[in-house]
């Protein structure tokens, strides 16, 4: 699902920007800084903000990103060629249908994706699908709190998904991305996890 005019506007600003590229990727990267990680994909990219990160920190030989958003998706396509990241693949794409080798990535991204979208179960097993045995789900999403509150529901344009804490636990589960470390790290708003494929 696109997002709506204010939430695009949430999610593609500086202090976005800001979080992930001082909080939320430098966190996961800690978190990985001993596993190799040869071939990343990001769903739901944007624009395209953390693919120079991911770039500079892990130096990837494959490395693929998409969102749905064609408008964004130009502005990452712009970004990656004024950075000069030639071999980085970016397209528009659907999380519920990766275009992507079986077993093909190392570490999937996704930095708030999974809550905008319908059957996001589906997405959930397409994650699945392209990570190598021992690949890493690296995710960000808020659950009901979040969603539920007033605000959220005034400003913002989430489609009715029924993505609550405990069904994406459960799913998670079912799709054996078994979280580690510790994780998730769960607050009222946003919560962090690392999920590794068994």
């Amino acid at each position: 699902m696109k997002l709506g005019s204010i939430e695009q506007a949430f999610m593609n600003n500086s202090v976005r920007k800001w979080f992930l590229h001082h909080i939320e990727v430098p966190l996961f990267w800690k978190l990985l800084r001993n596993k190799r990680i040869n071939a990343i994909l990001e769903i739901g990219c944007g624009r395209g903000d953390a693919v120079p990160i991911h770039e500079t920190l892990y130096n990837p030989e494959i490395h693929s990103a998409f969102d749905i958003d064609t408008s964004l998706i130009s502005s990452a396509i712009n970004k990656k060629e004024k950075l000069n990241l030639n071999h980085v693949k970016i397209t528009v794409g659907d999380v519920r249908n990766i275009v992507e080798p079986d077993e093909h990535f190392d570490a999937v991204f996704g930095y708030g994706v999974l809550h905008h979208v319908k059957f996001w179960r589906k997405g959930l097993r397409e994650i699945a699908r392209v990570l190598k045995p021992r690949g890493v789900y690296c995710w960000e999403e808020p659950f009901e709190y979040f969603n539920h509150l007033f605000i959220s529901k005034l400003l913002l344009s989430h489609p009715e998904v029924n993505m609550t804490y405990r069904n994406w636990m459960d799913e998670l589960d079912k799709l054996s991305l078994k979280c580690y470390f510790g994780w998730p790290i769960k607050n009222p708003f946003i919560t962090l996890g690392v999920s590794i494929k068994k």
